[in-house]
């Protein structure tokens, strides 16, 4: 039998001295010290296919483990956003979709409804919306609100 575990890693471009200075700063943010008055709060983002089962899966039992057919049906798709403070807390909603809209929905809602006392400021690593991400706020909610939002976010 062949070994069929793959290791998934992020492979860095060849050369490419932003992507290794940007994958420097985050490393140096988990270097800190803790510090309960100003947390750091990791968030990411999945998209993910849901499936619906079409056999009924066989129950485990002391001889073997629970059974499930490898033939499936999509049931559509939809999206993870998790937000995490590694030492006290996490967050998971699920949404139908993740655009951008539905991302600035969601820092919005960690802005306003968590971490109340402390000194919270957001820092967007993604390369993918880091140059949108205030102007995202800004357009997803009204000036004024878009523009306190991204006040909060380094």
């Amino acid at each position: 039998m062949s070994n069929r575990k793959i290791e998934y890693w992020v492979i860095p471009p060849e050369a490419d001295s932003e992507f290794v200075a940007q994958m420097k700063e985050v490393l140096d943010v988990y270097a800190r010290p803790y510090d309960a008055s100003c947390p750091v709060i990791c968030m990411d983002e999945q998209p993910i296919q849901l499936q619906k089962e079409i056999a009924r899966p066989i129950e485990a039992t002391a001889k073997h483990p629970k059974r499930v057919d490898y033939d499936y049906e999509r049931a559509g798709t939809a999206s993870i956003f998790m937000f995490t403070e590694l030492l006290s807390w996490r967050q998971a909603t699920v949404r139908q979709r993740r655009t951008k809209v539905d991302w600035a929905i969601e820092v919005a809602a960690l802005i306003n409804n968590t971490q109340r006392g402390v000194d919270w400021q957001m820092k967007v690593e993604d390369a993918k919306c880091k140059l949108t991400f205030p102007s995202t706020l800004k357009l997803s909610f009204d000036a004024a609100l878009g523009h306190t939002l991204a006040l909060r976010c380094v």
